[in-house]
């Protein structure tokens, strides 16, 4: 899952931009800090979807003498962005910026949908959880043979705690009908 797609996608739901405007929108809206995606990376991005059929050009912007091509994105790019958020949630990563762009396109799932996903993915959390913590044939925590793994799985348990807390409270809040 590209997270460059993702945010250019997202960005391009709203209006057509050019590539600069992108990353200057990115860093505006605070995406940079999830997300760090170089000026090239973004090009070379706007590029692949042009040809893929995702976005289009629309035009061409002059600005200071600079000709710059404006994208917009197609039908197509719109069904392939609904189904990425889908597909973000489908994945727990140990930083999840993907998630942080899905998250902040709630509304382009329908309620439903989305209170499911969010479930599935309490699920993963929780499988997560305990793979993460083994346990003995009574029950106890088992010790890994060093002391950092043991500090490592310590940390990324926070982090799945943490997760999964965050998440009962967005279920809650989608359920209610809010976001």
């Amino acid at each position: 899952m590209s997270e460059t797609r993702l945010a250019i996608l997202s960005l391009l739901r709203h209006k057509p931009l050019h590539g600069y405007e992108i990353k200057k929108t990115l860093e505006r809206e605070c995406i940079d800090m999830w997300s760090e995606i170089p000026l090239a990376t973004l090009y070379n991005e706007l590029n692949k979807m042009t040809r893929e059929g995702f976005i289009e050009k629309a035009g061409i912007e002059v600005e200071s003498g600079r000709a710059r091509s404006v994208f917009e994105i197609t039908e197509r790019g719109r069904s392939a962005f609904v189904e990425m958020v889908r597909q973000v949630w489908h994945v727990n990563q140990p930083v999840p910026i993907p998630l942080f762009i899905a998250v902040a396109a709630l509304n382009v799932l329908p309620q439903d949908e989305l209170v499911g996903l969010i479930r599935r993915r309490i699920c993963i959390v929780e499988k997560q959880c305990d793979i993460v913590e083994p346990r003995d044939e009574n029950g106890h925590v088992r010790d890994g043979p060093f002391l950092g793994v043991r500090a490592v799985t310590d940390r990324f348990r926070s982090h799945l705690q943490a997760e999964l807390n965050w998440l009962q409270g967005l279920l809650e809040r989608v359920e209610n009908g809010g976001t």
